[in-house]
């Protein structure tokens, strides 16, 4: 799982972004940092973490809020580069994650003909992983012919009928390898 740290310690989303800092708040109830740096862990380390976290006095969030909040994280860290370092901004009562130019990979366009799959950022969840082909693509939408076994997965997992193809933004989509089926 993607995650922000500072001096090792874990960084979560402020709690309170109505008097906006610009700055997280780490998990060992210890402060805040102004900058995150990212880096890689195992999920159950960081179920973990949170569950310590919200523990603390210092910290004012259930565990659930701070794990929601870490996989928010998580899904807006999908390409950038470990060791990137990452602001937080808040205006609004609204937190969102400042990535700086060229932390993120570079990604080869997708064009239509390529194989595709839905990558960590895609919602419902059920999509995750799902495979097709792109049929077309019109500014940042892409048409994607759903592979069968996946569509009827799909249709399995929420109780619906699923068209065959599906619109969705190419930030969704992984271009997988022509080799890969």
């Amino acid at each position: 799982m993607k995650v922000l740290t500072h001096e090792g310690v874990l960084l979560t989303l402020p709690t309170d972004v109505l008097d906006p800092e610009d700055a997280f708040d780490r998990l060992d109830g210890q402060g805040s940092a102004v900058v995150g740096v990212v880096g890689e862990l195992e999920e159950r380390t960081v179920r973990r973490t949170a569950n310590e976290g919200a523990a603390l006095e210092s910290i004012k969030s259930t565990a659930s809020y701070v794990l929601k909040d870490l996989q928010f994280i998580s899904k807006a860290l999908s390409g950038v580069a470990d060791g990137a370092e990452v602001r937080v901004e808040c205006r609004g009562g609204v937190a969102r994650l400042v990535v700086p130019p060229g932390a993120r990979s570079q990604r080869p366009p997708i064009v239509a003909g390529d194989r595709v799959a839905f990558n960590g950022r895609v919602t419902p969840e059920a999509l995750l992983n799902a495979r097709g082909t792109v049929e077309s693509v019109e500014g940042g939408e892409a048409k994607v012919r759903l592979d069968a076994g996946d569509r009827r997965r799909l249709e399995e997992a929420t109780g619906k009928d699923r068209s065959e193809f599906t619109e969705a933004s190419v930030a969704l989509l992984d271009k997988l390898d022509t080799d890969e089926h």
